[in-house]
């Protein structure tokens, strides 16, 4: 097999997760750098990184910071070699995982930390308030209370998702029928 085809195909590749990774709110060279990582059998150093993907070393260099962090991207000792070697995480359950748990349940706990307050709010109404804005702020207690209830649920499905690699979305058509 010719180097032509692979190359083509790693680059199609790294596009196509550079897409999905902004679609799931994450910058796009990340998943163009992991992917050339991943596809690769040995460690790439910087450079070859550049080369691979046409981003400036600037940039390579930023995000393979970022993706160090997340876990997903870690360095590689070359023996009499300084240069740095980067290698991919190839447990792509575990990084999932690893941003499940990082981002998705931290995300989903503050809503749900902020939508009872809402709720709160709504509950005690000024002392002051008419009778239609009491009952108004009632009616909108208790849909906020199923906002609470929606986001108590995505919480328990990606809790569920990180703790056996799977979702029970059993919950939403019950509290579609409950709210409807």
């Amino acid at each position: 097999m010719s180097t032509q085809p692979c190359a083509e195909a790693v680059d199609l590749a790294a596009e196509t997760i550079g897409d999905l990774m902004v679609f799931w709110g994450f910058k796009r060279s990340m998943g163009v750098l992991w992917t050339v990582l991943y596809l690769h059998r040995r460690p790439l150093t910087q450079e070859e990184l550049v080369e691979a993907t046409g981003l400036s070393m600037g940039m390579v260099s930023m995000t393979l910071g970022e993706l160090e962090g997340w876990g997903v991207v870690h360095r590689h000792h070359v023996a009499r070699d300084r240069r740095r070697f980067y290698v991919a995480e190839t447990d792509v359950q575990a990084m999932i995982t690893r941003v499940l748990q990082q981002r998705e349940l931290r995300k989903a706990r503050a809503a749900i930390g902020h939508l009872e307050h809402a709720a709160t709010l709504l509950r005690e109404p000024p002392p002051d308030a008419a009778g239609g804005e009491k009952a108004e702020s009632i009616m909108m207690a208790q849909r906020m209370d199923g906002l609470v209830e929606l986001a108590k649920t995505g919480e328990r499905m990606v809790e569920r998702m990180v703790r056996v690699g799977q979702v029970d979305l059993g919950p939403l058509p019950d509290l579609a029928r409950r709210r409807g």
